[in-house]
This record gives structure tokens, sequence and C-alpha cells, in this order.
């Protein structure tokens, strides 16, 4: 579960310093403890990016000045995308938290369906759960975009 692991103290592969690296030569998640003293250090903005064989594939860079570890990630606070269309589309959903019965953490959704939460549509999500035919294959955690 990424988004508790992000909203936890807990760390991950701190020690391993090829976690810290953004290639495709070790396969896992990587939190540093600095991310649990967010307070302590002057973070203007924070960018999310999706990397896949350490290759960018898209990001979203968000404005962090006054927020805290678990505010910046909001509609008003996107500065910029390579998501041409994510500052000006409505949302659906935006939430790091996401849906917890959908199985969708850091989840942005421009529209999903009242009968059918699998008719959905967006920009990004974590996907923890087989909820839908699409993610059921997929080992989790998968990074949809």
């Amino acid at each position: 579960d990424l988004y508790q692991l992000w909203h936890s103290p807990q760390t991950i592969n701190e020690h391993i310093p090829a976690a810290s690296h953004l290639t495709p030569d070790y396969n896992g998640h990587y939190k540093p403890d600095y991310s649990n003293h967010w307070k302590d250090y002057c973070i203007d903005m924070v960018k999310v990016a999706i990397y896949n064989q350490g290759i960018e594939k898209a990001n979203i860079v968000f404005n962090a000045t006054g927020a805290d570890k678990n505010s910046w990630f909001t509609n008003d606070r996107i500065i910029s995308s390579t998501y041409t269309d994510i500052k000006t589309s409505n949302k659906d959903m935006m939430s790091m938290a996401g849906s917890a019965t959908l199985g969708r953490e850091f989840y942005i959704s421009g529209h999903t369906s009242a009968t059918d939460s699998c008719d959905s549509f967006g920009w990004m999500m974590i996907s923890t759960k087989g909820s839908c035919s699409f993610e059921a294959a997929d080992k989790k955690p998968t990074f949809y975009y």
C-alpha cells in the first residue's frame, strides 16, 4: 500500500543505493527518512513522475509551498505536466488516498461511471487490487498512466 507507506513514518529500501537511482537496475520502491521530515525543509515543488525501465513516461509538478507532505496533491497546486489537459479538465477524483474500495491510490480520475467503476478515464493511478478486468492480470501495485 504505497499511500500508507507515504503517509506513515516507515521507510523502504533507504539503505540500498540502487533503489534511489531512476534506472531499471533495481525493481523496488524507495522512501527515505527525509520524506518524514517535510516541515524541516523548504520544499517548493514536488514532481510525481512515472518511470518505465528508467525512462520517464509522464509527470506532474506541484507547488508545495506552504503544504505538508500530505496536502500538496491537489488540482489547484498543479504547476505543469506532460498531460496537456490536466490543469483545465474537470476531475471526478484527485486524491492520494484514492479509493480503498477500488484499490486505487494517487488517483486522478476525469470520470468514473456511477454504475460501473471500471468505466472510467483519467490521468494516473496506482492499482492495489484487481477490481476491473484491465487490472486483474497485473502484479500489484501497478502504476497506470
